[in-house]
């Protein structure tokens, strides 16, 4: 078909080669599309699962990070409380007889 031929001119074999060639046509971009359409939804599922993963890692990652400030902050207050008791044990001394 890569002539310019007017359907008018064509016999009908030439009409049946053209009619079959352009439903071939049509059958292979319709199987491309479908196979596309496949590799799309099997990465928006990979990409879902991803998405699921690391809303997990952040989810630990930030419990993680809240629980080493907890005991940050609990190290912090059991020092302080030793420094204080240090302090009033030494004031204790000085005062003792």
């Amino acid at each position: 078909m890569a002539d310019n031929v007017k359907l008018e001119d064509m016999n009908e074999e030439q009409l049946r080669n053209a009619v079959s060639s352009l439903l071939q046509q049509i059958q292979q971009a319709d199987a491309t599309i479908r196979d596309l359409g496949t590799k799309v939804a099997n990465k928006e599922i990979e990409n879902s699962r991803f998405r699921s993963i690391l809303g997990m890692n952040q989810q630990a990652q930030q419990a993680a990070t809240q629980q080493a400030a907890t005991q940050e902050a609990e190290q912090v207050s059991d020092e302080e409380i030793s420094e204080e008791e240090v302090a009033s044990e030494e004031e204790a001394e000085w005062w003792a007889p």
